[in-house]
């Protein structure tokens, strides 16, 4: 299972970089430009809050090519970072972190079962159904509302 998660791990970093054009200028327009917004408390509207959640886990995940035994560690924190993007003001609309969120969490699971036997492996198989059908579902109902 390490080698699948080492290509989850590889995976979610990749769709975090397509959003480099877009999240690179964002903090200087945010600060230029503030959404206030009551709903999200100042935590969750800083810039160095979105910064580094955003940051940490693709340098994180940069470092795992290399330190391969960190790998549990950096899907922990893909998650966590994720959480905290789905939350942030400034990224709580774009898909990518709930799609991480929901790959980087099942990556977790399965990167626990060293022994894994049958029923483990159809639970997986399972379990990755499940999170491609609700973001395919997620998506229709955006797209029919």
């Amino acid at each position: 299972m390490r080698t699948e998660c080492r290509i989850v791990n590889m995976g979610i970093l990749g769709s975090w970089l397509v959003l480099l054009p877009y999240f690179q200028d964002f903090p200087g327009i945010y600060q230029q430009n503030p959404l206030l917004i009551d709903f999200f408390p100042s935590i969750l509207r800083s810039s160095p809050v979105f910064a580094a959640a955003w940051v940490v886990p693709m340098l994180g995940a940069v470092l795992v090519m290399w330190f391969q035994s960190y790998l549990r560690y950096q899907l922990g924190l893909w998650v966590a970072a994720s959480l905290v993007l789905l939350w942030h003001q400034g990224s709580y609309n774009d898909a990518t972190f709930v799609t991480s969120f929901w790959v980087a969490l099942w990556a977790l699971w399965a990167s626990g079962r060293d022994e894994q036997s049958e029923e483990d492996r159809n639970n997986g198989m399972l379990m990755a159904k499940l999170i491609l059908s609700m973001i395919f579902l997620g998506g229709a109902v955006g797209k029919l509302t």
